[in-house]
């Protein structure tokens, strides 16, 4: 996942209580790290998972769930988003210029 291309790097906030849509983005890879606060991920299908700061969500090709935040306090996060393995491979190898 980590070694895949870079498609976006976000910061959101939401508001206690509020909840966060992951549908029609399972066509990337992510990986969510809470900042602050704490809330639940819910991916498709499965028991919400409880989190708090410093923790770690990885989301492979192809998951979507739902983020909610915690009743009493907003709850933030960073977001990386990559290109599954799939669409990378076909893009020209890229190295680090000397």
């Amino acid at each position: 996942m980590l070694f895949s291309e870079c498609e976006s790097f976000d910061y959101v906030r939401l508001a206690p209580g509020a909840v966060l849509d992951e549908r029609g983005r399972g066509d990337i890879e992510e990986a969510w790290f809470v900042l602050s606060g704490s809330g639940e991920f819910a991916a498709d299908g499965q028991a919400p998972l409880r989190l708090s700061e410093g923790q770690l969500v990885l989301c492979s090709h192809g998951t979507t769930g739902r983020w909610r935040g915690s009743a009493d306090s907003p709850l933030e996060l960073l977001v990386l988003a990559l290109m599954p393995a799939s669409v990378s491979r076909r893009l020209p190898t890229r190295t680090p210029a000397d």
